[in-house]
């Protein structure tokens, strides 16, 4: 079965599926429709929940064993597992062969970023959605997303005009994230009432701060001082380790899909066209793709795995710690200690 996210409630409230398959490249949405399946699951008494984050190496063979071993702690349990893109052969082979028979008294539930029309299209992937449920999560559109604001401002309390929606928008370019934390600063700086454009404008104007698109574009252009100094007010902000990561990863796979590009022979501007990269990121992109060999930009991906992981288990001092060494590589100007594994 296949469903829009804003379906994903309904179908909850129906009834749990065997499994739930969530993919898509908008990460505030994708981990809300988590979210949701989690607490259905726990409603439902599925109090054993086992997590697994596939990496290189990943032992597929676990998920098995774990699917089909008798629980320690419950009589029904739920396999999270995160896959940070498509699976291997062995991955595949493993999930078709669950989807194929899922096993009683369990509750799969498969996060993925975006995957291409050929990966869904997949025996593994169609199996899991014809066994249980997919939910595709789509970025907004810019029609979309004002809408989006006024309603989710609604859940805080707020009420915005609907140039003060538009002006929401533009600030955050489609980052819903981004969205969220301005949202959350409205709301605890703003008076009851409906909020106009203006008054967004005073408190943004009085209550500003470094974001995440300044540490991306001062980061990718190689400038380290800037990038250290963002960081560090960033984390006195005590600004959210998963916006930060959203963004930097963005801009890291636009690089490397760059990267890719310039060596089959295209210039620095097609491959820009191609790829539909806006032209205010690309003066640190087109910086960082003279300055980075490709071995080190794949470091850096295999890196934002663990930075991930740090940021889901609260280890916030660490994450702190190696996303400083993270950057201080990405502006050529590496930190004297390894990355931590």
């Amino acid at each position: 079965m296949k469903l829009k996210a804003e379906q994903l409630a309904s179908q909850l409230q129906k009834g749990l599926a065997p499994l739930y398959f969530i993919c898509g490249d908008e990460p505030l949405l994708l981990q809300e429709c988590a979210d949701q399946v989690r607490q259905a699951a726990r409603e439902r008494g599925f109090a054993d929940r086992q997590v697994f984050h596939v990496e290189a190496g990943f032992a597929w063979e676990e998920v098995l064993a774990s699917a089909n071993s008798l629980s320690l702690f419950a009589e029904q349990k739920l396999l999270d597992i995160r896959l940070q893109g498509k699976p291997n052969d062995k991955g595949m082979q493993t999930l078709l062969s669950y989807a194929n028979s899922p096993p009683a008294d369990t509750l799969l539930l498969l996060t993925a970023p975006k995957l291409d029309s050929s990966a869904l299209k997949a025996k593994w992937a169609t199996a899991l959605e014809q066994a249980g449920v997919l939910v595709q999560i789509w970025p907004l559109d810019t029609q979309a997303l004002p809408g989006w604001l006024s309603q989710r401002a609604r859940q805080l309390g707020l009420q915005l005009s609907p140039d003060a929606a538009q002006l929401l928008a533009q600030r955050v370019e489609g980052n819903l994230l981004a969205a969220i934390q301005e949202l959350n600063l409205l709301a605890l700086l703003c008076e009851p009432g409906v909020l106009q454009a203006e008054q967004i404008e005073e408190v943004v104007a009085h209550h500003a701060r470094h974001d995440v698109f300044d540490l991306c574009k001062q980061a990718f252009s190689g400038d380290w001082p800037a990038t250290l100094r963002i960081l560090r007010s960033l984390q006195l902000e005590e600004t959210e380790p998963t916006l930060l990561l959203w963004a930097l990863s963005r801009e890291l796979r636009a690089l490397l899909e760059l990267s890719q590009v310039t060596r089959q022979g295209q210039s620095f501007d097609q491959a820009c066209r191609q790829l539909k990269i806006w032209n205010q990121r690309q003066a640190p992109l087109r910086q960082a793709l003279q300055r980075c060999r490709p071995n080190l930009l794949l470091a850096l991906q295999k890196q934002t795995h663990y930075l991930d992981s740090y940021s889901k288990t609260g280890q916030h001092a660490l994450f702190w710690q190696e996303l400083q060494l993270w950057l201080s590589h990405l502006c050529g100007r590496p930190l004297p200690l390894p990355f931590a594994h």
